[in-house]
């Protein structure tokens, strides 16, 4: 069987990352490690050696299935729903605030005409209508 060892070096490369902290983050490649390890195990069971693996490539398998879980991170990290996901109380407020009044202010310049309404119907609230506690200042 060839060397396993200058794969796994290969792994480490691919599958540590950084945390949004900064730190190294070794999660993926030390559960590959762990998922190698039992892929090993199993593939020395007599009833899986009837089976004739290759043992090298269940290895090499096992070590780099979890590599398309690095490039969807890297994704998810630096998409606007991560950024959204990851603002503060503060940031949201700020910007729901500048959303409805720019929301706002294009809706007053739309506004339809006023239409007859029945006497058991409701006014539907529009954007100019409703205003979030927080764009006034208020808590």
């Amino acid at each position: 069987m060839p060397e396993i060892e200058p794969i796994i070096d290969v792994a480490r490369e691919v599958l540590v990352g950084r945390s949004p902290l900064g730190r190294e983050d070794t999660f993926l490649f030390d559960h590959s490690m762990r998922v190698m390890r039992v892929a090993e195990r199993l593939s020395g069971c007599r009833e899986v050696r009837a089976w004739r693996l290759d043992r090298f490539a269940l290895s090499v398998a096992a070590l780099f299935h979890q590599a398309a879980t690095v490039r969807l991170e890297e994704e998810r990290r630096t998409s606007t729903v991560y950024a959204a996901a990851t603002m503060s109380a503060e940031d949201v407020k700020q910007y729901s605030a500048n959303w409805s009044s720019s929301r706002r202010s294009s809706a007053t310049r739309t506004t339809p005409p006023a239409t007859s309404r029945s006497p058991r119907s409701s006014p539907t609230p529009t954007a100019s209508t409703i205003s979030a506690p927080w764009a006034s200042g208020g808590t």
